[in-house]
């Protein structure tokens, strides 16, 4: 089982810059400690002072310190099989196509109005045109389990508003 981060790091074959590796494994962690979302990861954040990010660098004391328990801790100060996965999951991912990125919530790429949500994902995976995250957009919100009429009126509504 790998421990550190450059270990991890080491598995994949990557054109991007190695600051990249490792603030995209830095997030990959901090989505897998369990029972901690983003509110309390920003109230920890907060407490310390620090970027989301920089959670990741504090001893197990002083997350002790903010109420995190053991398995939090242990899920975020090492990689896990599942965190490996994603890693390189993701990094083949990105690798792929020059037009799949990943973009952390402390990016200015991030869309503006994602981030002032109260619970903002994270990070985020796009395929196409990042620039397109600030143009004008619409969202339709429903149901995971749409029936046949909703779905095709969904459908006939998007075809409809991308003619204008």
């Amino acid at each position: 089982m790998l421990t550190s981060f450059k270990e991890l790091m080491d598995l994949t074959v990557s054109s991007r810059k190695p600051a990249f590796e490792d603030t995209l494994l830095r997030w990959l962690c901090l989505n897998n400690v369990p029972q901690m979302g983003f509110i309390r990861l920003r109230k920890s954040a907060q407490a310390m002072g620090c970027s989301l990010l920089d959670l990741t660098s504090l001893d197990a004391k002083t997350l002790a310190s903010l109420s995190w328990d053991d398995t939090q801790i242990a899920a975020l100060n090492s990689t896990s099989k599942s965190v490996q996965q994603h890693y390189k999951a993701t990094c083949n991912w990105l690798n792929a196509n020059e037009n799949h990125h990943f973009i952390g919530l402390d990016s200015n790429d991030y869309p503006a109005l994602l981030k002032s949500i109260t619970r903002p994902p994270l990070f985020l995976y796009i395929a196409g045109n990042k620039t397109h995250l600030t143009d004008t957009q619409i969202a339709f919100v429903g149901t995971r389990k749409p029936s046949i009429y909703a779905t095709q009126t969904c459908f006939d509504l998007i075809q409809e508003l991308s003619i204008h």
